[in-house]
């Protein structure tokens, strides 16, 4: 994810593994840093399953949270076998929220 955003923030994070067989990850998550590196982690799935699946399919985890604004880092993240592997990572900068602009009334038409 990167780019510019405001307030409530959706991701979305495909695991796919290749190769055969099946993996068990625990504690999956989008991981989420405020610039004085406070973690603001998604709430992650504690255990779960991938198997060899085909190039356009995989589990898919999805979340939603509010984030005040800043520049945040974010990367998906998961333990294997132990060990807590990171994704790579992408940046956004969360704006204030923006409120829809009214259009201008039209004018009476005198008459």
């Amino acid at each position: 994810m990167t780019g510019e955003h405001s307030g409530d923030l959706r991701v979305r994070l495909t695991v796919r593994r290749i190769g055969g067989g099946c993996a068990q990850l625990r504690d999956l998550t989008v991981a989420v840093r405020d610039e004085g590196g406070t973690n603001l982690d998604f709430q992650g799935v504690p255990d779960v399953s991938v198997c060899d699946l085909s190039a356009d399919s995989g589990l898919v985890y999805t979340a939603a949270q509010h984030l005040e604004p800043g520049q945040y880092t974010f990367y998906g993240a998961f333990r294997y076998q132990g060990r807590w592997v990171d994704l790579p990572t992408g940046d956004v900068t969360v704006g204030e929220p923006r409120l829809p602009v009214a259009s201008p009334l039209p004018s009476p038409t005198p008459g």
